[in-house]
């Protein structure tokens, strides 16, 4: 049996780092409640959820290996992440588009419509291992506006949407990434509001570099200016 990982994690490692990620997520209450379904819904359905459950656990725990210190301190790591988790946890369901067909599939065998919810949302929450500190303040208030949901960047990080419109996202604590018309970009950037895209420097994307507790709020006005366009309301139409 392998005592290490590819990048160097020993077996302790994986204990700490699965250990963390078992409880920032709560899943000892969730696999309670999938065992309290015994005899009132097919073993085929609850080895379906447990699945489901065990992929957020090993990107969760892979996800501590290569982002967080080692020794892991797992005190620490849960009272850090457990908050964030469990916020989005509790509004994921009705953040996100169902997910087709899953849910309804579950509750079908007899699973609590509550528990189905939250079962077939469990990948999404991957994302809330990035969700901490100033982080976790930005996707707090951007969240709340209407019509904004949370999900995971295909490049990775959290990405905040509304409806089908990409507001931009967050890569952990670090920098903020966000889409704009060219010209608004010029102005921000000539503001001193934001920098150029650290990949894309001539789009209209700019990169927020995030360095302490006063650029939260430097971050969420540019989500907001972005969520407001206010540029749309310039232009005006063609008659």
């Amino acid at each position: 049996m392998a005592t290490s990982t590819a990048d160097g994690a020993g077996a302790a490692d994986l204990v700490r780092a699965y250990t963390a990620a078992r409880e920032v997520f709560d899943l000892p209450r969730l696999w309670a409640e999938i065992e309290a379904l015994d005899g009132r819904v097919p073993t085929e359905t609850q080895i379906d959820m447990l699945l489901r459950s065990r992929v957020l656990l090993e990107r969760s725990t892979r996800w501590l290996l290569r982002n967080r210190r080692r020794p892991l301190d797992i005190a620490a790591t849960i009272a850090r992440f457990a908050p964030g988790a469990a916020a989005i946890s509790e509004t994921l369901p009705s953040l996100l588009a169902p997910a087709p067909g899953d849910a309804s599939g579950l509750t079908a065998a007899g699973v609590p419509a509550p528990l189905a919810d939250r079962v077939v949302h469990l990948e999404a929450l991957v994302p809330a291992m990035d969700v901490g500190g100033f982080q976790q303040e930005i996707v707090s208030e951007v969240s709340a506006w209407p019509g904004v949901t949370i999900g995971q960047h295909r490049f990775g990080g959290v990405e905040l949407r509304f409806r089908r419109r990409e507001l931009g996202h967050l890569h952990g604590n670090r920098v903020a990434d966000l889409p704009f018309p060219v010209h608004v970009r010029k102005q921000l950037v000539a503001a001193g509001k934001a920098e150029p895209h650290h990949v894309l420097p001539q789009s209209g994307w700019v990169s927020y570099y995030i360095r302490g507790e006063t650029d939260v709020a430097r971050v969420v006005a540019l989500f907001r200016l972005n969520y407001d366009r206010p540029w749309v309301d310039a232009i005006e139409p063609c008659i």
